[in-house]
């Protein structure tokens, strides 16, 4: 045999070589460099899985992924996975392999491919991750449904952007509540987008009377849901939200505003094509301080309920061609101090 080199850079899937290659004298193997992390790792990492820009930190095989250490990496405080999309490439067992310190505190997951998450996201994950706040999870195409989140006592912050197999976030997502009986204990943001066939969102626990039990998101403050034109939300608003931002999404979701409408302060809506009026159930919102709706094409006036909302100090009104006046109550409106209509109906 009078091979000198055997070059398998770009060989992202190939694990190990046959033992007696090296028993070849004097064969040189040239293969990629393995990623790197020292003791002192930055904070804030990006890794991409299998293959990634030439100045990225590429994790290309599960050799590579084990090799680096990651779950004694204690000085990572933010993570960030970018998965390249290839047949036969095996996102979970890489992401088994790419466990996080217990100190993470920010996880983000784009473009993943496997049919279920990692083990580490899958059970008990308030133990592997205790000190999370935030995580992003985007266009993962794959998986039919989201990981256990419930658990984790610090998490503030979910955005869930393009899972599109998705179609009902249940009480499952919440997991086995903690001693003091609740789930996500401190969850005060979460933001639902481009998720086109969710069509059902459970948010408490109903009663054997068919009435609104223990929410099972008790401490949710910021609730943002765009493009979901299928989503139910049931049995409603979680009744903590003082901030609803809608974009492109349905009608149905503003009747199930009943059980907030004493703590919601903040509500804007954009691009709901079918509104032809505003649905009775934001006339009872008594503690609405800012309304702001923006290009709603089909909405052709305000109703006079409007001077109902006591607390509202600020009203938008942007890109409604159809309306063109604004109803008598407004006078009514005592406490208004921002009256902001642009695009309109040229006669408003």
């Amino acid at each position: 045999m009078n091979l000198s080199i055997l070059d398998i850079r770009g060989c992202a899937m190939l694990d190990e070589l046959p033992k007696d290659i090296y028993n070849i004298t004097h064969l040189k193997i040239q293969r990629e460099e393995p990623l790197e992390l020292g003791p002192d790792s930055d904070s804030d990492v990006e890794l991409h899985l299998f293959d990634g820009p030439p100045t990225g930190n590429i994790v290309r095989n599960i050799r590579d992924a084990k090799r680096i250490n990651l779950n004694e990496r204690e000085s990572i405080k933010s993570l960030s996975y970018e998965c390249m999309r290839k047949e036969g490439w095996d996102g979970e067992a890489m992401l088994d392999a790419l466990q996080p310190h217990q100190n993470l505190q920010k996880l983000c997951i784009r473009h993943y491919q496997g049919l279920m998450f990692p083990s580490w996201m899958r059970s008990q994950m308030d133990t592997f991750l205790p000190n999370i706040i935030k995580i992003k999870l985007f266009s993962i195409y794959d998986s039919e449904d989201l990981p256990v989140l419930g658990q984790l006592p610090k998490l503030e912050v979910i955005v869930v952007d393009n899972m599109p197999k998705v179609r009902r976030i249940s009480d499952e997502f919440c997991g086995q509540r903690n001693a003091a009986g609740i789930s996500f204990p401190s969850l005060k943001r979460l933001t639902l987008t481009n998720m086109w066939e969710l069509e059902e969102w459970v948010t408490a626990v109903v009663a054997g009377d068919g009435e609104r039990g223990t929410s099972l998101f008790p401490c949710l403050e910021e609730l943002c849901i765009s493009d979901c034109p299928k989503l139910r939300v049931r049995p409603g608003i979680p009744p903590s939200v003082k901030t609803l931002d809608l974009e492109s999404s349905v009608l149905p979701l503003l009747t199930g505003l009943d059980g907030c409408q004493m703590s919601l302060k903040h509500l804007s809506i954009n691009d709901l094509e079918e509104w032809i009026s505003l649905p009775e159930s934001i006339r009872h919102l008594s503690s609405l301080e800012t309304l702001r709706i923006e290009e709603c094409e089909s909405l052709a006036t305000l109703p006079e309920w409007l001077g109902d909302l006591s607390s509202l100090g600020s009203l938008e009104i942007r890109d409604c061609p159809l309306i063109d006046y604004l109803p008598a109550s407004i006078r009514h409106l005592t406490a208004l101090k921002t009256l902001d209509i642009t695009a309109c109906s040229e006669s408003l």
